[in-house]
């Protein structure tokens, strides 16, 4: 299980609710920052599954609209 930050997804999103009704453990979940900087915790294979809960952490939002801006100037030029 994919969240964008752990200690926010113990406040909000389906995997808060998860947690409260006690069906999924934090410590089973891994921070998408985490996944990009070490590529051993992506899938291995195509039959592996990755469930993502992103309830949105401002500083990654401003650094994915960057990244979609800076594309569309370059495809633009």
């Amino acid at each position: 299980m994919v969240v964008d930050s752990r200690s926010q997804a113990q406040s909000r999103g389906e995997v808060y609710q998860a947690l409260r009704q006690g069906v999924l453990s934090l410590t089973k979940t891994v921070e998408l920052g985490k996944i990009i900087l070490q590529p051993e915790l992506r899938r291995q294979t195509n039959n592996q599954l990755t469930v993502a809960d992103l309830t949105g952490v401002a500083v990654q939002d401003i650094q994915i609209a960057k990244a979609v801006y800076e594309k569309y100037l370059e495809e633009m030029s």
